[in-house]
């Protein structure tokens, strides 16, 4: 019998409760602790969006996604789900991997556009697991999918249905494709983040034919120095000056309906939206749309 090959998916991990948001935070901050002003911050946003009281969204919907990929996929794949800044940890799952027997992998993350600061930094988390364990399996790494056709069709798809239950028309309209901010920094040395989101907005904007839209992003961190813009509640504000009676959002960076969808676009840039007397809508997130589960399945199987 043959033995199956492993799928590690990673995403960014979540707190469940709020006793894990100082060590959740912690990590990310590379193991200095978060000022107690910033720290009530983080929980505040958690409690407003309805979280830390079980499983995040993000582990329960990247759970099922895993489950469903690996009912797509068959026998012949053990598909694993690992995070990067919580439980489960990357490192835990590999040396889960390694006492299954599994000999060859593919390290997918969840998350289409590739930065040194995002899905390179999972896979050296990879790599350290593997050096520090002592493990040898091999992995293949998928580096980024912001243009895999299953990726855009669900997409476009959520958007036109969108388009039609906000009842808003495509001439005075403004459609956001957003991502996560990252520091600008990233571009000096040659990172391609921005032009691969530029990359996804474009093939939506001519499959949608739209005539108004723009990237822009959400979620700046607090580290010094510049992050990539335009923000988009400073984008959604500049649109109400260009005469638009609707903003429209489509997140194409996250998967899921967590933190940062649910209060960076749901909250912060409709209250911005509605405070100009502009109509808002946000796009769902993907989430188990069945066309991502086949886009994940054409990755590993690619």
């Amino acid at each position: 019998m043959t033995k199956p090959k492993g799928v590690l998916l990673m995403a960014y991990g979540s707190p469940n409760k709020e006793e894990d948001v100082l060590p959740y935070y912690t990590d990310i901050r590379r193991g200095r602790e978060p000022s107690k002003e910033d720290l009530d911050e983080l929980i505040e946003r958690y409690y407003q969006v309805g979280a830390l009281n079980g499983p995040s969204v993000l582990l329960t919907v990247s759970k099922k996604q895993a489950e469903l990929l690996g009912e797509s996929l068959g026998d012949d794949y053990k598909i694993y789900l690992g995070m990067r800044h919580w439980q489960p940890w990357i490192r835990d799952v590999i040396s889960e991997m390694h006492k299954d027997g599994i000999e060859e992998a593919i390290a997918l993350v969840l998350a289409p556009h590739f930065s040194t600061m995002s899905v390179a930094a999972y896979q050296g988390l990879v790599n350290k697991a593997l050096e520090d364990q002592g493990v040898n399996i091999k992995f293949k790494f998928v580096n980024q999918w912001h243009l895999e056709s299953n990726y855009l069709k669900a997409l476009e798809e959520l958007c036109l249905e969108s388009f039609k239950k906000s009842n808003f028309s495509k001439e005075h309209t403004h459609v956001f494709f957003t991502a996560h901010s990252l520091p600008q920094r990233i571009l000096q040395n040659g990172d391609t983040y921005k032009d691969s989101l530029y990359e996804t907005s474009e093939a939506l904007a001519k499959r949608l034919e739209l005539p108004n839209w723009s990237l822009a992003f959400q979620s700046e961190g607090k580290t010094q120095g510049p992050w990539l813009g335009p923000d988009v509640c400073d984008a959604i504000k500049d649109k109400k000056d260009e005469g638009f009676d609707n903003i429209l959002v489509c997140c194409i960076g996250f998967l899921v309906d967590h933190l940062e969808v649910k209060f960076d676009l749901d909250i912060e840039a409709k209250e911005t939206a509605e405070k100009l007397n502009l109509g808002f809508y946000r796009v769902p997130s993907l989430n188990t749309n069945p066309q991502l589960i086949e886009a994940l399945k054409t990755l590993v199987l690619n």
